[in-house]
């Protein structure tokens, strides 16, 4: 055991290296003041992501299941004008991916898509007394602002801000870009990432019963058909082999392919490789073939990991490198020249006829063509 003097100076060395990390971890998702808007004290809170309640309310379990780290609520004034201000929630996803899906889910199938951010919608907010409510979202961040008036250059500055703060992000999923585009309704795709977003939107059955646990992403959209409108769900998975399990899975909850219980829901259903496609609420099997058939998918790889962008050199450092490493080569191979002639003379004094230029070595054989027999 340490002594108890050392130890506390351990102990005191441990807080001490801790405080930086603390005070990160606290550092403001907000600015302090975009254009003469200034951030109020009297309305901010920071809130870690088992406390998203404060911020979120009913929607907090649905963020924490898209990756939400913590969250920010502040308000803005303009005090020397009189405004009435605007409020922010800001909410600090774990990844861009997280972002994207949590704005799918919250902007709302009716709202109006904006220019902001990556992504956003606005439209009016019934439970509130502001005339506009902003969802966008910016790299790994999704934000809400409620606003008396559409203040679009501050909203830009605020997305602006946001996208230096978040610095390099992986890409987005490629799940939407298979969903088929004849006969889709705007507005209605969602990204879904947990069983909590799925039945918001697609309550097909109780539970986790798409198989979120073993690593699933869905992508939802409804399409119009005749008699109203059907859902088409993709679900896809880590590796084929479970794609296929899950699909036989679904045996249990669904009348699948109109080959199971007719008293359970009826879902039509296929699979390509490790995507599994499924059309919910049409009225015949032909219907169901006409969407299933839309979705093309191709196996695309991508790099979920960042990397810092790499400037390409001017074509003069180039040139540059290349007659100083040439250089170098002659250098190297002049001194190791040199150096090999050094050592065989001093070797040749200290040892003579003994290593180099040894009699047995400098014979020659000669044929003498001039003799004759």
């Amino acid at each position: 055991m340490l002594p108890r003097a050392h130890s506390k100076l351990f102990l005191a060395g441990v807080l001490l290296l801790g405080l930086p990390l603390a005070a990160a971890a606290q550092a403001p998702l907000l600015p302090a003041q975009l254009g003469p808007w200034k951030k109020s004290k009297l309305e901010w809170q920071m809130v870690a992501a088992p406390e998203l309640e404060r911020v979120a309310g009913a929607q907090a379990a649905l963020l924490r299941e898209y990756g939400a780290q913590r969250a920010e609520q502040a308000g803005y004034f303009n005090y020397g004008e009189g405004d009435a201000g605007w409020g922010v929630k800001v909410y600090e996803m774990k990844d861009r991916s997280g972002a994207y899906g949590a704005f799918t889910l919250i902007r709302g199938q009716f709202a109006r898509p904006v220019k902001l951010g990556e992504a956003g919608a606005w439209g009016s907010d019934a439970h509130t007394r502001f005339m506009y409510c902003f969802t966008f979202y910016q790299s790994n961040y999704l934000v809400r602002v409620f606003a008396p008036d559409d203040d679009a250059d501050e909203l830009a500055r605020l997305a602006d801000y946001l996208r230096v703060q978040a610095g390099p992000q992986p890409s987005l999923p490629t799940l939407p870009r298979y969903l088929p585009r004849e006969g889709f309704v705007e507005g209605s795709d969602r990204y879904l990432l947990g069983p909590l977003a799925l039945a918001e939107v697609a309550p097909l059955a109780p539970g986790d019963w798409a198989g979120f646990a073993y690593g699933a992403e869905a992508e939802l959209g409804r399409y119009r058909v005749v008699g109203g409108e059907a859902i088409l769900l993709l679900l896809s998975y880590p590796t084929p082999q479970i794609a296929a399990a899950r699909l036989r899975d679904f045996e249990r909850f669904f009348n699948l392919n109109e080959e199971g219980d007719s008293q359970r829901r009826l879902v039509f259903a296929k699979r390509n490789g490790a995507l599994v496609v499924l059309v919910s609420d049409v009225s015949s099997a032909m219907q169901a073939a006409v969407l299933l058939d839309r979705v093309r998918y191709e196996v695309d790889i991508s790099w979920s990991e960042t990397s810092p962008p790499r400037a390409e050199p001017h074509w003069a450092v180039t040139m540059v490198n290349l007659f100083l490493g040439t250089g170098l080569f002659v250098v190297y191979a002049f001194l190791s020249a040199l150096a090999f002639g050094a050592v065989r003379v001093l070797i040749q004094r200290l040892l003579p006829g003994k290593v180099f230029d040894r009699p047995e070595d400098t014979e020659i054989i000669r044929l003498d063509l001039s003799l004759k027999r």
